[in-house]
């Protein structure tokens, strides 16, 4: 399934961070980029040498991430 067909994703208003693999074997990593800017406020982070799960493969740059957007630290 091919997220970025999606059309509801232009009407979704929330800021939306996607966390994406540069080592993904599934999705490219260049769905990210797709992903993110067919979300009005989506911003995209390529984690290098992560795979599928960068929660997983790497947990510590995963929460700094997502504590930094949740707690608006990365604007």
């Amino acid at each position: 399934m091919d997220l970025t067909r999606d059309k509801r994703l232009t009407t979704c208003d929330v800021p939306t961070l996607v966390i994406w693999g540069t080592a993904e074997k599934v999705n490219r990593p260049s769905g990210a980029w797709q992903l993110a800017t067919r979300l009005p406020r989506g911003d995209a982070y390529l984690a290098a040498g992560v795979g599928h799960w960068v929660q997983w493969e790497a947990p510590e740059l995963f929460n700094r991430l997502a504590i930094d957007f949740l707690t608006g630290a990365a604007r």
